[in-house]
């Protein structure tokens, strides 16, 4: 923004001429200036001195200067003194002094050069008048290096310079935050078994043929037989656990699939979306074709968000072998 002008560094100079009119001696004359409001300006007549020597028939210039702390107008007066042998002898000259249309003050940046470090910005800028302009950049989270972290800080530092008597320069920083979501799971299958048991009983001996007052022992012998029938109803099934880490937004999701490692999908009730800062606990499973009692299956959660990117879970194994029907 451009603020109104500011009247500042206030000078005047000039040059004072004696003449020393006499045809055969020099003259020293003590060299003053005075401006308007008993201001002394700074006199110089040669290396810092306030005196000079004029020869005969000859002219002498000293300069002055002085740096008023306002504008002012009136008289200024030069004042050359001489030692006689009568005692000191003054002359003086005078000119007018003001600030005024006649004395066009020097502007100071009236006109300034911005730039920007953001390429966006469009280059340097040249103006005299208040200068505005907005411009967009789009910062994103595509190509972070999350490493065994699910938040990545990063600080975007941008600044506007202007290119004056002294330059200036301001800064504004975004706070680039990167999150990542984790998929988490658990697995455990299960399956049943059918039996068949078969029962027979005999006796030994299965006849007996005594006389009065004998007795025999009878032996008897059960047999149950167990047979397996069959092995089915197998089931995988577990608790799926998705983690949102940023704590401004929550995550949306397009899609949430629990696969085996043979194609198979199963079921599940998770949510489309996960509250900022917060782990969605959901659950999953069904019953899984093609194995039996010593198959063993993977299985894999996977979300996939709003922005289309995709996250799994460590595969999880379930063993049937290991499994109690």
């Amino acid at each position: 923004m451009k603020l109104p002008g500011a009247d500042s560094a206030f000078s005047v100079a000039g040059v004072i001429s004696i003449t020393n009119p006499h045809p055969t001696q020099p003259a020293t004359f003590a060299v003053a200036d005075v401006l308007p409001g008993d201001l002394d300006a700074t006199v110089d007549c040669g290396s810092g001195a306030t005196s000079v020597t004029v020869g005969a028939g000859a002219t002498a210039t000293c300069t002055y200067s002085a740096t008023p702390t306002a504008f002012i107008s009136g008289t200024n007066v030069a004042t050359a003194t001489m030692q006689t042998d009568a005692g000191p002898r003054s002359y003086t000259g005078e000119a007018a002094v003001s600030f005024d249309v006649n004395n066009p003050p020097t502007v100071i940046d009236n006109q300034v050069g911005i730039n920007d470090t953001n390429a966006a910005f469009g280059g340097p800028v040249t103006t005299s008048t208040t200068f505005n302009r907005e411009y967009t950049v789009d910062y994103g989270c595509q190509n972070v290096d999350f490493s065994q972290s699910t938040t990545v800080y990063q600080q975007r530092l941008n600044t506007v310079t202007v290119d004056k008597t002294v330059d200036a320069s301001d800064t504004a920083t975004v706070d680039l935050y990167c999150y990542r979501p984790t998929v988490t799971k658990t697995a455990q299958g299960a399956y049943g078994e059918t039996y068949d048991w078969t029962l027979v009983k005999s006796a030994d001996p299965a006849r007996l043929d005594l006389f009065e007052g004998e007795s025999q022992v009878v032996t008897y012998t059960i047999d149950a037989v167990k047979t397996l029938v069959s092995q089915a109803d197998f089931v995988v099934s577990g608790g799926i656990a998705i983690s949102n880490p940023n704590p401004a937004r929550s995550l949306s999701l397009t899609s949430v699939v629990d696969q085996l490692n043979t194609g198979q999908t199963l079921p599940n009730n998770c949510a489309a979306s996960v509250p900022a800062g917060q782990i969605l606990n959901c659950s999953y499973g069904g019953s899984v074709t093609g194995v039996d009692a010593t198959s063993v299956v993977t299985n894999t959660a996977t979300i996939t968000t709003v922005a289309g990117r995709a996250y799994a879970s460590a595969p999880q194994s379930v063993d049937f072998g290991q499994v109690q029907p």
